[in-house]
Order: structure tokens, then sequence, then C-alpha cells
């Protein structure tokens, strides 16, 4: 189990432990037996009051509690056959949130499963709520592994025997057990507790009852279970229809998605007819203006055409006869313009 709470916010209770039971639990299991252990695990984590509502988002719809409970019931749904590891499950809680998280922990323990979890800074009421205690130095090294006892009995004696400071009463257990082994901010210590702890009677007994376990796992048949040894617990068409499922209730569920799409949608088709109207009408005019160029040089050419044709015919008829022009006479005006060609005419 997370530290943090990552549920979607827009499935139900319900929804969220069957998706965990289709896609986690062992494909030996029939669909209707996951749905049926789901039904379980919401009466376990108490939450029959908010089976079908929304999870929301934080602030909105379940509480903080709830969503702890809920964050431990995905995790319950999967049938963790061996232990349930959770990651400071009271981090971020009120002392009386933190204290109905330890009623449910103590109540799935005595359903028969395995809890293992991590605490930061517990309380001296929460801390007896545990019944064994692993405590690791710097590097994973072992300082204690046993019993806590009544009151932190047996931790406060263990280490008091190997020459730490006298427990003083109201002491929480938990601060003064990091006080002694060097954990705690400017406290220093000149015991080994890791090497004290390997040559403790304590560490023998823990070894003993290893190896008696050890012993009576070889005894028994292992069952062989083709399907555990899968990539992943359900097939690909389960996989697909439960993901296709989820996003689809998860978009209905958002009209401000669906909204913001249609608008977009409606939007992009305005623009691209404004933009094909922009480029029809600027292909029409480069058009028109290339058919006037044309005309316009069409008419220069033909006028110059003339033009020169009737001075070259002039200058022609100028080396038979000593007059400049053979139209010239003293009855009839020279039909040769005088001044130059004109200039070409812009389209």
């Amino acid at each position: 189990v997370t530290q943090q709470d990552l549920n979607l916010h827009t499935s139900t209770v319900r929804e969220a432990l069957q998706f965990s039971a289709l896609l986690r639990q062992p494909a030996r299991y029939s669909r209707q037996e996951k749905l049926d252990y789901v039904n379980e695990v919401i009466k376990l984590v108490d939450l029959d009051d908010c089976a079908d509502a929304v999870v929301g988002h934080t602030g909105e719809g379940l509480n903080v509690e709830q969503r702890k409970r809920l964050t431990i019931g995905v995790e319950l749904s999967a049938r963790p056959e061996l232990l349930l590891f959770l990651d400071e499950p009271t981090s971020g809680l009120d002392s009386q949130t933190s204290w109905a998280i330890c009623d449910l922990l103590e109540k799935l323990t005595r359903n028969g499963q395995a809890i293992l979890c991590t605490i930061h800074q517990p309380s001296a009421a929460l801390f007896q709520r545990f019944d064994r205690l692993l405590l690791l130095a710097k590097g994973g090294r072992t300082v204690y592994f046993g019993e806590v006892g009544r009151g932190s009995s047996t931790l406060i004696d263990y280490f008091a025997r190997n020459g730490a400071p006298q427990f003083k009463p109201g002491t929480n257990p938990a601060e003064y057990m990091l006080n002694i082994v060097g954990s705690a901010s400017k406290q220093l210590t000149s015991i080994d507790w890791p090497t004290v702890w390997r040559t403790s009677p304590e560490f023998q007994n823990v070894r003993q009852e290893l190896e008696s376990l050890s012993l009576l796992g070889q005894g028994r048949a292992a069952d062989p279970d083709h399907a555990a040894l899968a990539e992943f617990a359900a097939s690909f068409p389960v996989q697909l229809a439960q993901v296709t499922k989820r996003v689809f209730k998860q978009y209905w569920r958002t009209p401000s998605y669906i909204f913001s799409k249609i608008i977009l949608s409606a939007g992009s088709v305005r623009t691209t007819h404004l933009l094909l109207g922009v480029l029809t009408t600027n292909r029409r005019r480069h058009c028109l203006s290339d058919c006037h160029k044309s005309m316009g040089m069409s008419r220069n050419v033909a006028y110059l055409t003339k033009y020169w044709q009737h001075t070259s015919s002039c200058l022609s008829s100028a080396k038979l006869s000593s007059k400049s022009c053979p139209c010239s006479s003293r009855n009839a005006p020279c039909t040769r313009p005088e001044k130059g060609p004109p200039k070409p005419t812009p389209g």
C-alpha cells in the first residue's frame, strides 16, 4: 500500500476494487468469485456506506480516512497470499484517523492477514498497537527483531541489559529507541548495536525459529501453478476490455472535458472554412491580375511590331530618294510618327 492515496477520482469505491480484483487476482478464480471477494473486502474495510460513492478530488468526495481505507482495500482485492506491506499508513493523518487505521490493521490480522508496515514517529499509544518490531540501523543492519511486549517492556529490557540509559517513565518508547541507537538528530552512541544483536540470545532464538520454519516448508510438496509464472494475471482481452471501459467512464463523468472537446472541434472546423475561403479568393485575384498583364503585353507587342514595320519601310524608301520619307510630298503630309514609340502601359 503506497503512502499517497492514488485513486482515480471519477471511479466509485466498488469500481476501483473490482478493477483491481479483475486484473490482479490469479486466473484460477472465476469472474464471479473475484466480484464476490470484492464485496467481502468492502465489508472488511468498513466502506459499506460509501461503496457506490465517487472518490472525487482532495477536499471533495471521500474524506482522508475513507481514502486510506480504499487504498488498503485496493491491495486486499488482489488477494495477497503471504504479506500485505504498508508504507507509513499513518503519515499525514490526525490522531483519530491514525487510530482508526490501526483498528483496521488489527482487524485484518484477526482475519488471518499478515501485515508488515513502516511507521514514522508514532505516538506511544500507536506504538503499542504493533506486536513485533524490526529495527534497522544505517546500511540495513539489524538492531532488534522481536516482541515489543506490554507497555514496550520487552523492548526496553533488551536495550537496558546491553548498556542503554535507563528508561524514564512517560517517555515515548519509539523516541527512546531512536535516541539510544543514535538515529535521532545530534545523538551519538559508542555502542555498536548491530554487533550486540548478533551476539544476543534473542538473535539465536530467531535463527532457530527460522530454521524450524524452513524444515517445515521442505516437508510440504509445492503445488505447481503455471499461471503464477505468467507476466500478467489477466489476459490481454480482459485487460483491454476493463481499461477501455474505465476510460470511457472517466470521460463521461468529466463534462468539462467533453464540452472543451466539442468547442475545440467546432472552432477547428470554422477556422478551416475561413482559411479555405481566403486561399480561394487570393487565387482568383492572382489569376485576374495575370490575365490583365498578359492582355496589356499583347497590345504593346502588337503596337511595337506595327511601328517597326512602318519605320523599316520608311528607311528602305529613303535610300531610293533624297527625301527623308517616301510618303512626304508637297500635297500630302508625312504619316511617319515624329515621336518615339510609346512606353508600354502597365497591366
